[in-house]
């Protein structure tokens, strides 16, 4: 693109800052509260790995289906290119059957 986002240097300076100074307490206090408590830590942690891992198996699951619905799709689109003109002729024949004395006149044809 002809442009680009971005900080300048004191706003990337601001935001760093921020990030850093304000992760590094909550980060000390989640160490030593883990120190204190090993077994809360340890359900943390095992909640932390299964979020991340139904994270990427949710992605790969999704990526499959989408790849089917899209393979579906087409091939729904290829039946109603070929069966189209067919089904056209059908309705047309119909609908000047209606409009030419119903089906009595249809069927006497």
């Amino acid at each position: 693109p002809p442009y680009r986002l971005g900080h300048n240097r004191a706003g990337a300076v601001l935001s760093s800052s921020l990030v850093l100074f304000g992760a590094a307490p909550m980060t000390y206090r989640s160490l030593l509260n883990a120190l204190d408590y090993p077994a809360l830590a340890g359900v943390v942690a095992f909640s932390v790995a299964g979020t991340v891992s139904y994270g990427m198996w949710s992605g790969r699951h999704g990526a499959r289906t989408r790849t089917g619905l899209m393979a579906s799709e087409a091939a729904r689109s290829r039946a109603a290119a070929r069966d189209g003109p067919a089904l056209d002729a059908l309705r047309d024949g119909a609908v000047r059957a209606v409009r030419g004395g119903g089906v009595r006149g249809y069927l006497a044809r």
